[in-house]
């Protein structure tokens, strides 16, 4: 492991590095084939429901991403889906307090006292920034599942209305144990307890601060905290194991993700998060001197780990809000993995591979399969441990081109057919409308027979532009106008249609692929407003009302979300 993991990439022509001396150079295509085969073994022969992966090898070129099985029964990962992300939380909140130090907002031995009214919150005054990132305060984890008659576990199980924010767990705080100043202990309070120290330094919440300082700059459009939100079933790709004893919909699964604060709400994706934690264990976020500190190994923090299949040893160990593990494989290579995992609702391994420059992050969503959580980490690292260089293909500049057909009645749906692997799209309809997705569905609902179509294609080497003239038949649109109104939109189970066609009209629900998959008649001489029950079997999706009668017909895109 001591040789480092470097990257042919051949850019038009340009060989970047060269490999006459590696062991063991693979195509990137035999390396996406195989991460697919470990995360495959994890949902079958493993069992857990559902799994993404992210793997970064090189600053310039985006992370290869991996997903595997079902996001609830029957239906799939949803790639756009964010994961919960339950611990990695702390050590965000970790690297905001460390930019406050180097900003000189505090230091690491400033006691909480001085930039907090410590009392008034019930906290000591005299814990310091220190023992909060190392987790040596007095303080003691407030939810203790053994203690069925504590504030905490009293209210989470009688009271469902409330939902467990940071300054409701704080009413539930359980008294400090001085024995304990100095010990590590990896527990809630301290980290929950940085986000009140956070709040206070700035001036801002802390979710602010984490949206300013770290979402926002690293582009991380699918990363939140969910604070005191409620997460919807469907918003994540959440569990729905038996074994667990959690199944979406459930109260107490939803809360869940909607507690602590700085130590258990983030909600992400894992090819955002593995970003942040390459850039942040590489030190290009904080000076390295202070980041030594996060890389020190706390003393009393170690922690037994089982063997795997390439390694003679393994440490794990702690620093601040940061996981170390120490490896000695069995060719007499070491290795040093920063970052952090978690057992949760969800579970995640999120680690900087120093000695191979490789950063991953995994996300999976049965909280029943901890061992084979961990089974997964070893299967990973073991593979990569034999990877020398991965080599990507010459990269070209797309050549654009698109197909398209229509459907339902102005509904035109278009595919993308461009050639070199483009990584952007634009489309313009030539009716004044615009999209950026790869295969866009676009209703001509403004009338006209012909329209000038525009794809841009672009990736990293270039761009290219095709135009072509669709036709739609004669006719077709010279009736068409909105129906009137439809809402709610998105809807659950009931729609209000105001329509303003007179007499009898029939009413068509379509798919995006302009099939008919409900269909009945209103008459709307007796009343212009229909409530219409979306039949139970329809799943959540984009879908198209279409109203027509003798006096015209018009059509509404609505999104169904069960």
């Amino acid at each position: 492991m001591q040789k480092i993991l470097t990257l042919s990439l051949c850019l038009v022509g340009l060989l970047i590095a060269n490999f006459t001396s590696a062991q063991n150079n693979v195509q990137l295509s035999s390396f996406r084939s195989s991460l697919q085969g470990i995360i495959d073994n994890a949902t079958t022969n493993y069992g857990m429901d559902g799994a993404a992966l992210s793997v970064l090898l090189y600053d310039s070129i985006a992370p290869e991403n991996f997903t595997s099985g079902v996001r609830s029964p029957g239906i799939p990962v949803d790639p756009n889906k964010p994961w919960h992300y339950a611990g990695l939380t702390g050590t965000y909140a970790t690297y905001i307090v460390l930019k406050l130090i180097e900003e000189g907002s505090l230091t690491l031995d400033d006691s909480i006292g001085l930039h907090m009214d410590a009392s008034a919150m019930n906290l000591d005054g005299s814990i310091t920034v220190r023992e909060l990132l190392r987790h040596t305060s007095p303080m003691v984890e407030y939810w203790n599942s053994s203690a069925n008659t504590s504030c905490f576990n009293s209210i989470w199980n009688t009271q469902q209305s409330i939902v467990g924010c940071p300054e409701f767990i704080l009413s539930c705080k359980e008294p400090d144990d001085p024995n304990k100043r100095g010990t590590y202990d990896n527990n809630n309070m301290n980290t929950i307890t940085l986000g009140f120290l956070i709040d206070s330094v700035t001036g801002n919440s802390y979710k602010t601060e984490f949206q300013n300082r770290i979402f926002t700059p690293f582009g991380m459009s699918g990363t939140y905290l969910s604070g005191c939100d409620t997460v919807t079933c469907d918003s994540i790709n959440g569990i729905y194991t038996t074994a667990s004893g959690y199944q979406c919909p459930n109260r107490s699964y939803l809360r869940y993700f909607s507690t602590n604060g700085t130590n258990r709400g983030l909600i992400s994706k894992p090819e955002e998060v593995v970003k942040f934690i390459r850039s942040f264990y590489r030190d290009e976020l904080i000076s390295t001197a202070l980041m030594d500190s996060v890389k020190k190994v706390i003393p009393g923090s170690s922690l037994p780990a089982g063997p795997l299949s390439c390694v003679a040893s393994i440490n794990a160990d702690a620093g601040y809000n940061t996981e170390i593990f120490q490896v000695l494989t069995t060719n007499g290579d070491s290795a040093t993995f920063y970052g952090k995992s978690a057992n949760g609702m969800n579970s995640s391994h999120s680690y900087h591979w120093v000695e191979k420059n490789i950063t991953f992050s995994f996300a999976q969503n049965d909280r029943s399969r901890t061992q084979e959580f961990g089974l997964f980490f070893y299967d990973l690292a073991c593979y990569l441990e034999t990877i020398d260089s991965v080599i990507y293909p010459v990269l070209l500049q797309p050549v654009a081109g698109f197909s398209h057909f229509v459907t339902g009645s102005t509904m035109v749906n278009f595919t993308d057919t461009s050639l070199n692997n483009p990584t952007s799209w634009f489309w313009d309809f030539g009716d004044g409308n615009t999209d950026t997705v790869q295969n866009p569905i676009h209703d001509y609902i403004s009338g006209g027979t012909n329209y000038s179509v525009t794809l841009i294609t672009s990736n990293s080497v270039g761009s290219d532009t095709i135009i072509k003239v669709i036709t739609l038949p004669t006719g077709l649109n010279k009736d068409i106008s909105k129906p009137g109104s439809i809402y709610p939109n998105p809807s659950k189970d009931i729609v209000n249609l105001d329509l303003n066609f007179p007499g009898i009209v029939e009413i068509s629900l379509m798919d995006i692929y302009g099939r008919v998959v409900d269909k009945f008649e209103f008459d709307n001489s007796i009343s212009k407003t229909f409530k219409y029950t979306i039949p139970s079997q329809i799943k959540s999706g984009s879908y198209f009302i279409m109203a027509q009668s003798k006096s015209g017909k018009g059509i509404h895109r609505i999104q169904i979300q069960r």
